[in-house]
């Protein structure tokens, strides 16, 4: 049978059947913190890792995109030396 002749109703049925319902309380990355005690834990031992390492840099993150040769009409001025002197100008459509 050809998805593209079904009805409303044959639609709406294959929806059905295929509906997963998932466990929106589950977390597989994290346990669930709730209580105040745990939240104190985590504070104190972010805390103490800071006292032990010191303030640990992030990594600068970059994004690089291939132009596909259009004018957006932004212009982009960054000044290194000095950051508050760096501009953004979008011309009006």
């Amino acid at each position: 049978m050809d998805p593209d002749d079904w009805t409303d109703e044959q639609w709406m049925e294959w929806l059905h059947a295929t509906e997963t319902v998932e466990d929106s309380d589950r977390r597989v990355y994290a346990p669930k913190m709730s209580s105040s005690g745990a939240t104190v834990l985590g504070a104190a031992m972010m805390g103490l890792e800071q006292a032990m390492y010191g303030v640990v840099a992030k990594p600068e993150v970059t994004v690089e995109v291939d132009a596909d040769g259009q004018d957006d009409g932004i212009k982009v001025v960054l000044d290194p030396d000095d950051p508050t002197q760096s501009t953004v100008v979008i011309r009006p459509d």
